[in-house]
């Protein structure tokens, strides 16, 4: 009796593993203008690991995509807005200003830990669907001084419940737009994206 309870148990557990959300996230390069970069390096108590690196070095200025998944943090989980997910998600913490300051400052602290030696600001600008997902649009500039560098930036972050995802736009050198030709380049790559496992 004690085996097949021991037996039981495993495969209750087992199939709670198969069933828990895996946090990914993938893209497609459309066509020949994007290449795929490799992963780099991501610390290994990183919450957020890069899951796909593309790069337009035909765009002007030349533009990189990355996407980034882990677990959401405690501290997601536990704002006003963590219940929800989303779109829902996305929409409540871009309303409240508290929700969306503290929002902000998440973001550049995770930047600034990723890109020491640079000065980062930045803004949020809204609420956008990627991928199936409301996501909240997080305009960033980046003033690096080894090398010197000056990027521009707009960083997707969106919420299910379980994961946090991370759509990032890097582009440069120079704060300035993107051309047409890029923005329909980047539309392009965006329609692909699709989140979870």
């Amino acid at each position: 009796m004690l085996k097949v309870t021991a037996v039981s148990i495993a495969l209750l557990g087992w199939a709670g593993a198969a069933l828990a959300q895996q946090c990914t996230a993938t893209a497609q390069a459309p066509d020949a203008t994007w290449s795929a970069a490799p992963l780099g390096t991501t610390s290994p108590d990183a919450a957020l690991k890069t899951t796909t690196h593309l790069r337009c070095l035909g765009c002007k200025p030349e533009v990189s995509i990355l996407l980034v998944a882990g677990p959401a943090s405690p501290a997601l989980q536990n704002m006003p807005a963590g219940k929800k997910s989303g779109m829902a998600w996305a929409r409540t913490v871009v309303a409240d200003e508290v929700q969306r300051e503290g929002f902000l400052r998440s973001v550049l602290r995770s930047e600034l830990r990723s890109s020491p030696g640079c000065k980062i600001q930045g803004r949020v600008h809204g609420v956008a669907e990627i991928g199936g997902m409301g996501m909240i649009g997080t305009y960033i500039q980046a003033d690096c001084a080894q090398p010197p560098t000056k990027l521009s930036g707009e960083f997707f972050t969106g919420y299910d419940g379980e994961c946090q995802y991370q759509v990032q736009l890097v582009w440069g050198p120079g704060v300035v737009p993107i051309a047409a030709e890029g923005q329909a380049a980047v539309r392009s790559v965006l329609k692909s994206v699709r989140f979870g496992g």
